[in-house]
């Protein structure tokens, strides 16, 4: 630094030397200098905190702060910077209570003042003595990448062992929210295959659905190969999960197995489109793409990493090579959802028909190649009762809810971001019908309690072309509530979705106004 004794400073160009703004040293030059003997008297920032003359370098957390590494702002020196200063802050402990707010992407320690810092890690001590208190969600999730990095445990299955357990002890006890829980979980799932964790030792800690997902296709792909009921709940698992109300399977779960996955087993056989088989319209072919694990959360990767493959399942393998991490297995972005969900309504609707129970429901347009693997799949359980050999299928109905509450959780699992905005506004995929059917009569309707009074008034109000927002006002609901609710009630007399919510607003289907005026007797006042 260049001397001047005209009271000026000057100060270096962080741009040029590579810092940030701060970490610098200023030396000031007396104000008279009268001996000609200059003493340098320096002053040093530290980032937001200022020494005073009381602090000691002994201080764990003021040497942690030394540790930065300035340079270019990436990701990867953020991750190291984290890395190296978790590490050298390990085992300490503190009391100081966390106070006030932190809301930052991404965050790190380097992002919080000294009393913060001494805050969270006085909240990390309780943590890890067992008793979970509430903090920031940004100081929260400094905890799972702490974890995330080793930063605390013993070894990757340690790390996953605790991420399970904060999942327990903070979210579930209300103080995080699903996001977080989503995110916990995918980064539990990644963080299992980037460590190489023996695949008994990480299913203990993956999502279900990861497993349970390439299960169904191995069994869809291979029906011949499983049970009818392995079949019938892997389709149910994947798709058509209001179907399962249908009386053709409530009546009879064990035939409805049978039918449903001769069906399939059919199709799957004798369908093509453009030379496609079935199985590779609905769910694409298994490949190889590029894969960004921790992608979205401070991770450091250290260097070198060995080369190595982790199978997940038949259908899902993760590979190491040349310094990319690879990902073969069917992608979810490929899954048909419109195609495979109307095959299974489809069959359905061509099962009540032919049995005669239950409401009909109308035929969707372009799935009319369904029919000829239906009736051969009546052929052969029927042929197979009359020669008294039919295979005892028995599925107990209470495990219809097991399959509709896992055919939830995958198809979450399925949707992409804006697929999944799209639900939370109350929208969802609208497979049109074009065919007529028969409606039951507004008795029927009453007498079988489906609609509410509140569902009625809010019907009525949008064939009247008005807004129902009053409505839903007083009566505490959302909008994407509301609409799914009504489709829930309608689906076995309309077979489509009617109500439609779009931004905060509903609207019904014009294609079924009038099916929905005859349901309910016309357009009464609300």
């Amino acid at each position: 630094m260049q001397e001047n004794f005209d009271n000026r400073v000057d100060i270096p160009d962080s741009s040029q030397d590579g810092r940030r703004g701060f970490g610098f040293e200023i030396v000031l030059p007396p104000k008279e200098p009268s001996t000609g003997v200059h003493i340098d008297t320096p002053l040093v920032f530290t980032g937001r905190d200022l020494l005073s003359k009381n602090d000691s370098s002994s201080d764990p957390i003021r040497q942690m702060r030394r540790l930065y590494e300035y340079g270019p702002i990436t990701p990867q020196l953020r991750a190291k910077n984290f890395y190296v200063q978790g590490k050298f802050m390990e085992n300490y402990e503190d009391s100081v209570p966390w106070t006030g707010d932190f809301l930052c992407y991404f965050p790190t320690y380097h992002d919080l003042p000294y009393r913060q810092l001494r805050g969270y890690f006085g909240w990390r001590t309780n943590v890890r003595k067992g008793f979970v208190q509430k903090v920031s969600f940004s100081a929260a999730y400094i905890y799972i990448y702490e974890l995330l990095n080793g930063i605390g445990t013993a070894s990757a299955a340690d790390s996953l062992c605790k991420l399970k357990e904060f999942e327990k002890s903070f979210i579930d006890a209300g103080f995080g929210d699903n996001r977080m829980r989503n995110y916990l979980r995918r980064w539990m799932f990644e963080l299992a295959v980037v460590k190489n964790v023996d695949l008994d030792v990480a299913k203990q800690y993956l999502p279900e659905f990861v497993f349970d997902y390439d299960k169904a296709l191995g069994v869809l792909k291979k029906p011949s190969e499983h049970s009818s009921e392995e079949v019938f709940s892997s389709l149910f698992r994947l798709g058509g999960r209001r179907n399962l109300n249908s009386p053709v399977i409530t009546n009879d779960p064990g035939k409805a197995a049978l039918l449903f996955s001769k069906t399939w087993e059919n199709a799957i056989s004798g369908y093509k489109r453009n030379g496609r088989p079935l199985f590779d319209l609905c769910f694409g072919r298994r490949g190889s793409r590029y894969w960004y694990p921790l992608a979205n959360a401070v991770y450091y990767f250290q260097e070198p990493q060995p080369e190595f493959e982790y199978f997940v399942s038949d259908n899902r393998a993760y590979s190491f090579k040349e310094g990319r991490w690879t990902e073969k297995s069917y992608s979810t972005n490929s899954f048909d959802s419109v195609l495979f969900e109307g095959f299974i309504r489809e069959t359905d609707r061509i099962l009540r028909k032919y049995y005669k129970t239950g409401r009909y429901l109308k035929e969707f347009a372009g799935f009319e190649w369904v029919l000829p693997f239906v009736q051969q799949a009546i052929a052969t359980v029927e042929a197979s009762e009359k020669r008294s050999s039919r295979p005892q299928v028995v599925i107990d109905v209470s495990i219809l809810e097991k399959i509709r509450n896992d055919a939830i959780t995958t198809r979450d699992s399925l949707l992409t971001e804006d697929e999944r905005a799209e639900e939370e506004n109350g929208g969802s995929p609208v497979v049109k019908a074009n065919a007529s059917s028969e409606v039951p009569s507004t008795e029927e309707i009453n007498e079988s309690r489906i609609l509410d009074p509140v569902k009625l008034r809010i019907i009525r109000c949008l064939l009247q072309g008005s807004d129902p927002s009053d409505i839903l006002k007083a009566e505490n609901m959302m909008p994407s509530i509301a609409a799914d609710s009504i489709n829930e009630a309608l689906y076995d007399y309309i077979g489509d979705v009617a109500v439609l919510c779009e931004n905060g607003r509903l609207t019904l289907e014009e294609e079924y106004i009038e099916d929905i005026t005859g349901l309910i007797g016309g357009k009464s006042d609300v």
